[in-house]
C-alpha cells in the first residue's frame, strides 16, 4: 500500500532478501528501509537513506546505498555498524567473497566495498 505510515511504502527503489526469507524494501521517499516477514507481513523499519541499491551478505550486513547521500550505509541486525563513502552510489551487488561492489551514478565508476578482518 503506499504511503507513510508504517508498512507502507512510497517510492520502493531497492529489495533483497535475507537469510531468513525477510524481504527489505529499499522505500526511498520515507528514508528507510521497510522490513517485511517471507509472507510481507511488516516487521520493521530502519531509519537509513535509501535510493538506491540494498545488497546482504551472507553473514546477513545489510549495505544500503544512496545516491542522493553519496553513501553506503553497511548495517547489522538493524543498527548502523558503518558508513562509507560513495560519490553518486546507486547499484550494487554482490560476489562469492562477500565483497560489496557499488556504481556510481555520476563518474560512471564502480566501487568495492570489503569488510576489515
Amino acid at each position: 500500500m503506499q504511503g507513510s505510515r508504517p508498512g507502507q511504502l512510497q517510492l520502493p527503489h531497492g529489495v533483497a532478501l535475507d537469510s531468513k526469507g525477510r524481504i527489505l524494501v529499499n522505500d526511498s521517499d520515507n528514508q528507510r528501509v521497510s522490513v517485511f516477514d517471507k509472507d510481507a507481513k511488516f516487521v520493521e523499519s530502519w531509519p537509513y537513506p535509501s535510493r538506491g541499491g540494498i545488497a546482504v551478505a551472507p553473514d546477513d550486513t545489510v549495505y544500503i546505498s544512496d545516491v542522493n547521500a553519496g553513501i553506503v550505509n553497511i548495517v547489522k541486525n538493524g543498527k548502523l555498524v558503518d558508513s562509507v563513502s560513495a560519490d553518486r552510489a546507486h547499484g550494487m551487488g554482490i560476489d562469492t567473497d562477500g565483497s560489496i561492489y557499488v556504481s556510481g551514478a555520476s563518474r560512471m565508476t564502480v566501487m568495492k566495498i570489503t569488510k576489515s578482518r
